[in-house]
């Protein structure tokens, strides 16, 4: 088999399992207190990606980030959808981005000055990109703002209209 082959037989599998966990995490299926732990996140590095997530995605008229627990699909991302390396950069990213004793609002204004450099924009760009698709895939997401009311199922088929397609 050729390199090319078995790189892309790799990169078919890791993003079927990928896949697989987006099915696999309801994301806010249980409401109130409960006993969840973060499993490749500490506790604070949770309630960070909670803030930063609600950040990026704020409750509005339609429920938030926080709202969908998004931080706990970015924990599960992180054990289970990512390499190490990835997961390695995400965690040191999120190091970075709490930025020590000033705050993520430090590196957001550094940020939105240019210069913060590309270590943490490629953060920025995975924290943003992992928010929209927990939140998306959520319930909170998919059904309370997007209003998707699922795949309909069609009795009939008319065919076109268009007088000029008869």
């Amino acid at each position: 088999m050729h390199a090319a082959s078995i790189e892309l037989e790799n990169m078919s599998y890791r993003i079927l399992q990928r896949r697989e966990i987006l099915t696999l995490i309801p994301v806010s299926s249980v409401t109130g207190q409960d006993a969840w732990k973060p499993e490749a996140l500490t506790a604070d590095q949770a309630r960070l990606v909670d803030q930063l997530s609600e950040i990026i995605l704020p409750r509005t008229d339609t429920p938030g980030a926080s709202d969908a627990k998004v931080y706990r699909y970015i924990d599960k991302m992180l054990k289970d959808g990512m390499t190490e390396a990835e997961r390695t950069e995400f965690l040191r990213g999120l190091e970075w981005f709490a930025g020590g004793n000033s705050g993520f609002t430090a590196a957001l204004t550094a940020m939105s000055k240019g210069e913060r450099g590309a270590e943490g924009l490629r953060f920025f760009r995975r924290m943003k990109d992992l928010t929209l698709r927990g939140y998306y895939t959520s319930r909170e997401g998919l059904l309370q703002e997007l209003e998707y009311k699922g795949n309909g199922v069609y009795t009939a088929f008319p065919g076109c209209t268009h007088p000029e397609h008869k």
